[in-house]
This record gives structure tokens, sequence and C-alpha cells, in this order.
């Protein structure tokens, strides 16, 4: 019955990321995940190197090992990212099908792109690995006692958990400690839409899916502040139906204010806007 209600995809991604938390707790009951460590404890070589700037890192079959080859150049070793390309090329080791796909050569190996920018199965797999791995759900819930998860708390969760603010707060999403509605999203310095995700309690009204808009609305803070927010973080209030398509006037009752949070992110793009209620989940409106 409950498998009904969830694509093939979200089954799968499921199965993953129980996987990788419990490589997570087999290894560090407590404290932080080093992905360096799972690779010397199961057998992986690994390096860093400097290659083009677009590329992250690669999982190499050879001989019947296996080595991590991450872009040194793209980010620091030891860095959030950094730490989420290694762990991301974990993925394709410990998911069977990749591994069994690179060795029999199904799968050609090549560099990778992390952090939820790639639209491909196998890297979104990959993604999710990662990020269950770097973030274990009842390490990350622990750490938030009465659930609440703005922006503050995503990038204390970032530092503890040695993660960037971009993978933490999807992270916050999937766990739904963002109150619904909520959402993420993340541009580069042209402004470019790089990823968007929708809380899963909120992009189903209706009897259709919601999507969030591919540009940042005007008035908005985002669009005030896209391509000239180098660094810090700026807030704001909007509401649903300025920011989701599909949503109509005679909803007016989903049209909910959300707190507009947007914050710098370096060389990886910039803004990063936070969309949430700002609200606990008491009385939220149900789909019709």
């Amino acid at each position: 019955m409950l498998e009904s209600l969830f694509s093939p995809r979200e089954r799968r991604e499921h199965e993953i990321a129980i996987q990788a938390q419990q490589v997570a707790l087999n290894l560090f009951p407590t404290g932080r995940v080093e992905p360096e460590v799972i690779a010397e404890k199961t057998g992986i070589e690994y390096c860093y190197d400097s290659f083009s700037d677009e590329v992250d890192g690669i999982l190499l079959p050879a001989d019947g090992r296996f080595f991590i080859v991450c872009n040194e150049r793209r980010a620091r070793r030891g860095s959030a990212r950094s730490r989420f390309t290694f762990a991301h090329e974990l993925g394709h080791y410990f998911i069977a099908e990749h591994r069994e796909a690179l060795v029999s050569g199904r799968m050609p190996a090549q560099f990778s792109l992390a952090e939820f920018v790639s639209n491909r199965p196998v890297e979104r797999e990959a993604d999710v690995f990662a990020a269950n791995l770097l973030m274990p759900y009842v390490a990350f819930v622990d750490r938030l006692p009465g659930g609440k998860c703005g922006l503050a708390e995503v990038r204390s969760q970032a530092e503890y958990f040695g993660t960037s603010v971009t993978a933490t707060a999807f992270r916050a999403l999937d766990t739904d400690l963002l109150p619904a509605p909520a959402a993420v999203l993340r541009w580069d310095r042209t402004g470019r839409l790089l990823g968007r995700r929708v809380a899963r309690t909120w992009s189903f009204r209706h009897g259709r899916i919601l999507q969030l808009v591919a540009s940042a609305p005007p008035g908005t803070v985002t669009a005030e502040v896209l391509g000239c927010l180098a660094t810090g973080s700026r807030s704001g209030r909007s509401d649903c139906f300025t920011w989701f398509d599909g949503l109509l006037y005679a909803d007016e009752p989903d049209n909910l204010p959300l707190c507009e949070e947007v914050m710098a992110l370096g060389k990886f793009g910039l803004p990063h806007p936070d969309l949430s209620r700002g609200t606990d989940l008491t009385g939220l409106p149900r789909p019709r």
C-alpha cells in the first residue's frame, strides 16, 4: 500500500540512503564520518590531482582494485566540497549496480559532477549515497531539538558534519525538517538555476505536481541580490504564489507566507535561497 505512494526512483533512493547510513553507523557510530578512512578500510586507493575546473572526481576500476581520484583544483582536500566528492565516489563503489557496471565495462569510468548538479540517474544516486553517508538521519535530527531548521541551523549542521551549505540544506529538506511549504534553490553567478527542490509534503497539491519557478521572481530579496551578493546572507518575506507555478488564486488558503533566506556560496554559485514558512507544522492546509 505504502509503496504505491512512492515512485520507483524514490524507492530506490530510499534503499540507497539506508545502505549509506548503515555504512556510516558501522564505521562511525559517533562523531564525523571520514570518507578517506572508509576507503582505507575497504581497500580503495585514492589520490588528489588537478583537472578541469568543471569536474569533481572519478572512481576507476583496475585489475580488481578501485581508485578514487578527486580534483583538488576544484576543491582543496578536506574541504566540505571535497569530502562530498569523495563520498560520492564511494557511492559508485558501494552501490552494487554501479560497481558491477564499471567492472564489466557496461558503464565507462567518467568524471563526476557531485552535489546534485548532474541530472544523470547514476550521479544522482551517488549524491544520495554521499548525503546520507556524511549526514545520517538520526545524527542529523538529534542535533536539532524541537525540529527547528532555518539557514542558521543549516550552517551549524554544515560545520558539524563537514558538508557544504548546499548539501546540508538539501538534506534538511529531505528529512522534512524545514517547515512545509519549503524549498531550496541554487543559482550560479550568472543567474542560471543549478538546482531546485521542494519539500515532499508540499510538492503535491490538488491532484497536480507543483514546480518551483525557474528564475528569481521580481520583487523578491533573491532577485534583488542575485549577481551582486558576494558574501554573507540576506532575508526577506514572500509567499507561495510568488515561487510556485501551478497555484491559482482560487487556492487562496495555500498562499502561505514564506521566509526567504539567501546566502552567497562563493565560487560554487550565489545566492542560495532557502524558502520556508518559518512556523511549526501545526494547522497546515492539506490537499483537497
